[in-house]
């Protein structure tokens, strides 16, 4: 039973790895950018140059992984540019609403 459960962990942070990867990577294969996608088609390249800048986009792509693994390891999540708010304070802000939605759902079923 501990062996299974070793196993089924393992897999499970290499599937994680490899989805993170692969995120990764399709949000850098966008067309245009990244930041184009973010600014829209109306910006100017001064605003590209700085959020490129800004966002650590103009460093190496293992690097900014890298950079990404280790903030995610220590709990930030970083900031949601449509909100412009902390990601961990906007899942603070829902979890109450997540849970009682889940606890419903689980009720149901």
């Amino acid at each position: 039973m501990i062996s299974y459960l070793i196993r089924r962990t393992l897999q499970s942070i290499a599937t994680l790895f490899i989805v993170s990867v692969a995120t990764f990577g399709l949000l850098h294969l966008m067309p245009n950018g990244v930041v184009r996608g973010m600014l829209g088609q109306k910006a100017t390249p001064a605003q590209i140059q700085y959020l490129t800048h800004k966002l650590g986009l103009d460093r190496d792509i293992w690097d900014q992984y890298r950079i990404w693994i280790t903030k995610l390891a220590k709990g930030d999540l970083g900031m949601s540019y449509i909100r412009n708010q902390s990601v961990n304070d906007l899942i603070k802000e829902t979890l109450g609403q997540s849970a009682y939605l889940v606890g419903l759902s689980l009720l149901v079923t």
